[in-house]
């Protein structure tokens, strides 16, 4: 998860709007970006063309963090924010690329993620509110070059996709992965050292791997909300399997009457016993990942081949 993680997108502050309103709520948006990105691991940096972009007027983002009609301490924060960021010294090569009918003529951070992403090295785009992409996109050269699935994060609700895609390019990750659950599972409260217990599950490493990331973010994106809106057990389940691509069930009424079973299922969050009744199914027969959503939260809480029924 270490490591350069993230550029700044340069063609995102080429602004087709200049009002300043609109611009003063984009730098600030973008602060906080810029705040998220900080607390991460990963790395921030940019091209040596940031300041000069320039918008449909003509003007540059330097002109624009000049503009006294703008929340001066929200310029002044952005600008010494952004000169302190590192320039990188890879050449792109490609400067030109569309993503859909969008065509970005300067655009050299953008071939730094088409770039490396030919090397397997993620590395996200952060870009502006009003850039009007996010998400995983689809980047095309212009010139004939290799394109590239590129994410950009507008803000940190884009950012779990794309930490999920690093785990899924590097499963061992998972393993020391702890300390930073939170940024691609950020709606999970995990039990602890529940990442050592990886090793219960039976099959290919590899694929096992792939499908507990897919799982988790299941999980995380939809549980909260389909519990919330969903009090019964069968709607709970057809929900998960179509929105989710989780297929998932509680305990049977056997397993519920068997005393030791369930205590198996208990786990120790915050000094609280839960019960974590619930699982999803990485394969019909075996591997499941024991969870419980309480009051809007999601525990997961095991992870195992099968526990007794």
């Amino acid at each position: 998860m270490r490591g350069w993680r993230f550029v700044v997108d340069e063609a995102g502050f080429a602004f087709e709007s200049e009002e300043p309103a609109e611009l003063e709520e984009a730098f600030a948006v973008f602060l906080e970006l810029l705040d998220y990105a900080r607390s991460t691991p990963g790395t921030v940096k940019r091209s040596d063309e940031l300041f000069d972009i320039e918008s449909g007027s003509g003007r540059t983002l330097v002109d624009h963090l000049l503009d006294s009609r703008i929340d001066r301490d929200i310029r002044q924060e952005l600008h010494g924010r952004l000169d302190k960021i590192a320039r990188y010294e890879e050449d792109p090569g490609e400067w030109e690329f569309a993503i859909g009918a969008k065509v970005l003529p300067i655009a050299p951070s953008i071939g730094i993620c088409v770039m490396m992403a030919a090397k397997q090295v993620l590395i996200a785009c952060l870009t502006t509110s009003t850039a009007g992409r996010r998400g995983a996109e689809r980047v095309v050269s212009r010139t004939g070059g290799p394109g590239a699935q590129v994410h950009f994060l507008a803000d940190e609700t884009d950012a779990p996709p794309f930490w999920r895609s690093i785990l899924d390019s590097d499963p061992d990750l998972l393993d020391n992965l702890a300390e930073h659950q939170h940024l691609p599972f950020p709606d999970i409260v995990f039990a602890e050292e529940i990442w050592d217990q990886l090793g219960r599950f039976s099959g290919p490493p590899l694929v096992v791997r792939r499908q507990v990331i897919a799982n988790l973010a299941g999980l995380n994106d939809h549980a909260p909300r389909i519990w919330s809106t969903e009090k019964q057990s069968v709607q709970r389940v057809k929900l998960m399997q179509i929105e989710a691509d989780v297929i998932c069930s509680p305990e049977s009424p056997n397993t519920h009457k068997n005393a030791k079973a369930m205590r198996q299922r208990l786990v120790d969050f915050d000094g609280e016993q839960i019960s974590c009744e619930w699982h999803a199914k990485l394969s019909p027969t075996c591997n499941r990942i024991h969870f419980a959503v309480r009051e809007g939260q999601l525990f997961v809480g095991i992870f195992d081949e099968h526990l007794p029924v």
